[in-house]
């Protein structure tokens, strides 16, 4: 049975794409009557989200990068059991001066401020008896003092904020200088400057989305609103990271990256609902809406735009929430970060914007009433254009997604810690001054266990064995020094055997350090500093020959380990590399089941996933280009360090997906719609274009806007993010939209709306007997 809608063309309950319109109509009376017990809640909300707003980051932690099961994340957890005077991490404090006699006092000062500390280890200085003196650097201008730290990241980044207390409160002599430095002091620095590239790209995306609203809805209420919207839906979601994080602690990064993804969909979500709404409203030459004319506006609104809006939300947040397959802390933090800041946007989408419009119908009104039957305009003229060359045009479109897509092939993934944009905080400075005076990644070294097995002591034959791997390891490229029980590192000749030095104060001081048991060793470990930076390419394969020649031992019954910052960005990079194919076959099975059913298509939901996917992969590929091979590091005033951040791919790939499913769904709804009147696919494609595309555009110019504002961050992981996201928007709304669907949907024609087992109902999808008049092919030139 058919029924006819008040607001719109006669729809059949299997229609493709449409809500039951008694939903709808519900909802929308619903919202229409509670509009102000809707605008006082969100009120509420607003002033109790923007009051925490600015305590929130006292919920969140630091990025962590550890990958749960893999090696580095069990050798550091080995190493916090069995060497616990090493601690989880040692931050180092690094102390600089001309004048010897000033540098020796401060480093006294600096050493006696830091006892007592809690959660502090051992503090070691180069007056430390026996291994002091190689904290010393060999000009006398620059020493370290460490100090070990034990507990989550969460727990180390409390106890670096108490040693940057004591640090202030030690009055150095004149000419030095002491900076903190390590692996948590300088996550804190680099989160602290995303924070202030946060800020400005938020003040020039939504500068630059405000314009283009006001360009596309002719209309300051409307981009008022639109804007609104979206601020309601970010001040709801930092309640709800708030909250979250109190239970799973949630990273600063992660928060960064939802917000301006939360803006972008915020503002998409509006833009459509409210041109939508403003197109059932009278024109401003007839006499003021009435209230029912307000609620089948906003019932149409509801039964097309917000039903869109729902699916694409759920898709964002299905292909967001497939990233955690992933067992590390920062794609969970991303992923849940992201989908709850896309479901409370979705959330203000549906209750606060349909109030903000029942309020503002009075002063939203168009221009002039539009009539979408008219074949007029460029829009339509284009997609005609386009249908009578499918092939001149749509091969050439197709062929340039796969040449962009191609260097993804060559993807190589890594994590850059920006040190360079790090130059004027203390933690980057005491990198830059240890890595000149110590070499290579001084603060930041590779840590390398060697265990038996069986947990027994070490036998004459594994000792010698290790030996020789070290001293292998030594003599390997990229090996600056090499710390062990073994060596000459502490100024004494070679040890053959670590139980040695039992008894000796060497031994005392190299018990639970190097050794776990200087008497009976059953564990031993090498610390081994690259002559490169930390986050380099040459560190992370240092990290890899480690592993391989670690590999020899294990036929001796001795299992090696590798552990550190450098190892701990290998394990990420090859955790993402192997888990990657997973995410996209769980993204694309889970998003085709419920398209499928929510389009009640199979052509068009297969079409969107390949289409959605080969766009994603070519915004990947231009990433690459860009990034890895650095075609652009003058234009976007960057260095390539020839990887791609290592989450950038899952992250990158779940975002877009369901970004671009947006606009499908959008355009796909509109042309059902026109199908159901006009019974001509052709036909409906042209109008629905004519229609949405002017939407699809201004609301893609706005995702490119926000995006794109984080080329201009000092931080080049949100300068990838920002490119590859605002590069993927620009190939959706140009060759995909505007090209490649049209031609897709108008070679398809019936098919688009095939779909088998549906009995009965498949003939209700049918435009037959349907009241309006068919219409010809035939379309202006």
């Amino acid at each position: 049975m058919r029924t006819r809608s008040a607001d719109g063309p006669d729809v059949g309950h299997g229609d493709v794409g449409t809500p039951r319109p008694g939903l709808a109509a519900t909802w929308a009376r619903l919202c229409y009557r509670l509009r102000w017990p809707i605008l006082v809640a969100w009120a509420v909300i607003a002033v109790c989200g923007g009051s925490r707003f600015d305590h929130l980051e006292d919920h969140l932690r630091l990025p962590d990068y550890s990958i749960s099961g893999s090696d580095s994340q069990r050798t550091a957890d080995l190493i916090t059991e069995r060497f616990p005077r090493l601690g989880t991490e040692q931050v180092a404090i690094v102390v600089t001066g001309d004048d010897t006699d000033a540098l020796a006092r401060a480093v006294g000062s600096i050493t006696s401020a830091l006892h007592g500390i809690e959660g502090v280890g051992d503090i070691v200085d180069p007056t430390t008896p026996q291994v002091g003196p190689e904290l010393l650097a060999d000009d006398s201008r620059t020493a370290l003092v460490l100090a070990p730290l034990n507990g989550s990241v969460s727990e180390r980044d409390t106890r670096t904020d108490r040693i940057e207390s004591a640090l202030h409160e030690v009055a150095l002599p004149a000419g030095v200088a002491a900076d903190l430095t390590g692996e948590t002091p300088l996550n804190k620095a680099l989160a602290d400057v995303e924070r202030q590239d946060q800020l400005r790209a938020e003040i020039i995306g939504l500068t630059l989305a405000v314009l283009l609203l006001l360009w596309g809805l002719r209309s300051l209420l409307a981009a008022v609103l639109a804007v609104g919207s979206a601020a309601m839906g970010v001040t709801l979601s930092s309640i709800g990271i708030a909250g979250v994080s109190g239970v799973a602690e949630t990273s600063q990064f992660a928060l960064v990256v939802a917000t301006i993804i939360g803006l972008a969909v915020g503002v998409d979500y509006a833009l459509f609902m409210i041109s939508r709404f403003r197109e059932g409203l009278p024109g401003r030459g007839a006499p003021p809406a009435r209230p029912e004319q307000v609620i089948a506006a906003l019932r149409t609104c509801m039964r097309t735009s917000g039903h869109t809006v729902i699916v694409s939300g759920v898709i964002v947040m299905v292909s967001l929430c497939s990233i955690t397959v992933i067992d590390g802390p920062v794609f969970r933090d991303i992923a849940i970060a992201a989908a709850l800041v896309v479901l409370c946007s979705l959330l203000a989408a549906m209750t606060g914007l349909p109030a903000l419009l029942s309020v503002s119908a009075t002063r939203l009104r168009p221009r002039a009433t539009r009539h979408t039957d008219s074949p007029e305009g460029t829009w339509y003229r284009w997609v005609a254009f386009v249908q009578r060359r499918p092939a001149s045009l749509g091969i050439p479109a197709a062929a340039l997604l796969v040449a962009l897509a191609i260097p993804a092939a060559g993807m190589r993934l890594g994590l850059d810690l920006g040190i360079p944009t790090l130059s004027h905080t203390s933690a980057g400075s005491g990198y830059s001054s240890a890595a000149a005076a110590f070499g290579g990644s001084a603060v930041a070294p590779i840590h390398v266990s060697a265990c038996t097995d069986d947990a027994q002591p070490l036998s004459d034959n594994q000792t010698a064995a290790v030996r020789e791997y070290f001293d292998d390891v030594r003599k390997a490229e990229g090996v600056l020094s090499v710390a062990s029980a073994f060596d000459a590192t502490f100024g004494r000749p070679g040890q053959p055997d670590p139980r040695r030095l039992a008894g000796t104060p060497l031994g005392s001081e190299l018990d639970d350090v190097l050794v776990d048991d200087i008497g009976a060793p059953s564990c031993l470990l090498g610390v081994v500093q690259s002559d490169q930076a930390v986050d380099s390419p040459a560190t992370t394969r240092l990290v890899g020959h480690l592993r391989d020649a670690g590999a020899r031992l294990a036929p001796l019954g001795v299992t090696t380990g590798v552990a550190g910052m450098a190892a701990q960005y290998r394990d990420i990079a090859t955790e993402t590399s192997r888990m990657f194919p997973v995410v996209i076959a769980l993204v694309l099975a889970l998003s085709l089941v419920y398209l499928i059913v929510m389009l009640r298509s199979i052509v068009i939901p297969i079409k969107a996933i390949v289409l959605n996917a080969l766009a994603t992969a070519a915004a990947l590929g231009a990433t690459v280009a860009v990034f890895q091979y650095g075609y652009g590091e003058s234009l976007l005033d960057f260095h390539s360090v020839g990887t791609i951040q290592a989450f950038l791919p899952v992250a990158m790939f779940a975002v877009l997906f369901g970004l671009s499913m947006d606009y499908e769904v959008f355009m796909v709804q509109r042309v059902r719609e026109e199908y159901l009147r006009c019974g001509d696919n052709r036909e409906a494609v042209r109008r629905a274009m004519g229609a949405v595309a002017p939407q699809i555009t201004i609301a893609g110019l706005i995702m490119i806007a926000v995006f794109g504002a984080l080329t201009v961050a000092d931080v080049l992981e949100l300068q990838q993010i920002g490119f590859g996201l605002a590069i993927a928007i620009a190939i959706d709304i140009t060759v995909l939209r505007l090209i490649v669907v049209p031609v897709l949907m108008s070679v398809a024609d019936k098919w688009n709306w095939w779909l088998p087992f549906q009995g009965a109902t498949s003939h209700e999808q049918s435009p037959k007997d349907h009241p309006l008049p068919k219409v010809t092919d035939k379309v202006p030139g």
